[in-house]
């Protein structure tokens, strides 16, 4: 995944900056409305397909705020959440 960061001609500073944060293992949710055509833009300059983190609504609202797009965005808010809360009170690990 280090590759991620490389500069290409037209990517922000921004998209650098995540998308090495990323290859360096920081955990990240990412959501995106599939028909969204920010979104899509956003995918194809970060060029993420291969994060197993990747949730996708089939919606056109990058605020999903079409009907439907609230229950799912809760439910990703939701997970992300518990697996957060589990890994801050988890025992340490003995080894």
């Amino acid at each position: 995944m280090a590759t991620l960061a490389t500069r290409r001609p037209g990517q922000s500073d921004l998209i650098r900056a995540f998308t090495a944060a990323l290859a360096a293992g920081a955990p990240a949710d990412i959501l995106l409305a599939t028909r969204d055509h920010t979104a899509v833009a956003f995918l194809a300059a970060c060029r993420l397909r291969r994060l197993s983190a990747l949730h996708r609504r089939d919606s056109d609202s990058h605020s999903f705020a079409r009907p439907g797009d609230g229950d799912w965005l809760r439910e990703r808010l939701l997970d992300a959440l518990s697996r957060d809360w589990a890994a801050a009170t988890a025992p340490p690990a003995r080894g």
